[in-house]
């Protein structure tokens, strides 16, 4: 079941497809605790995975709920806390700080498709947003919100008109 399960989460990660690795992640924890109930005890890269998903798809809600039936021994991971912080920050609305903690974290190589994928996501998010919120902006201004250098943000922004 395991096996399967990571199979279909890996091919929804390289398709792009977070809403449905968010909605299955959903099911199969649902499943696993289940069938045992100290699933949620140990399994890191599940929660992490999990986590990222919900940050990626802009349900920072959920994500808060995870966190909080995340179990301590969970909680403790590195990559976890550093996801948190992170999530934090999108709470608050702070994506330059958002940005900043995904940069400077040093991730797992497992991790790196999460982090490039949320940092993906905030920037299309707020790239959106921008755009219908200011008809004029400096361009020191955009690549902070967005979490890149002046070049990539003007780049960024000519590609959205």
């Amino acid at each position: 079941m395991a096996n399967e399960f990571e199979t279909r989460m890996q091919q929804l990660i390289q398709a792009g497809q977070w809403d449905e690795f968010v909605h299955d992640c959903e099911a199969y924890e649902l499943e696993m605790f289940s069938k045992n109930p100290s699933f949620s005890d140990t399994n890191v890269w599940f929660y992490l995975g999990f986590l990222f998903g919900y940050l990626i798809t802009d349900d920072v809600n959920n994500a808060r709920f995870l966190y909080k039936r995340m179990k301590d021994a969970v909680k403790t991971d590195v990559e976890i806390q550093a996801t948190w912080a992170i999530a934090k920050c999108i709470w608050n609305h702070k994506l330059p700080e958002a940005h900043a903690m995904a940069v400077a974290h040093s991730w797992q190589p497992q991790s790196k498709v999460f982090v490039g994928a949320l940092q993906d996501a905030l920037q299309q998010r707020t790239l959106k947003l921008y755009s219908t919120a200011y008809s004029n902006i400096a361009i020191a201004d955009l690549a902070q919100a967005l979490g890149c250098d002046d070049a990539q943000a003007v780049s960024m922004a000519q590609s959205k008109g």
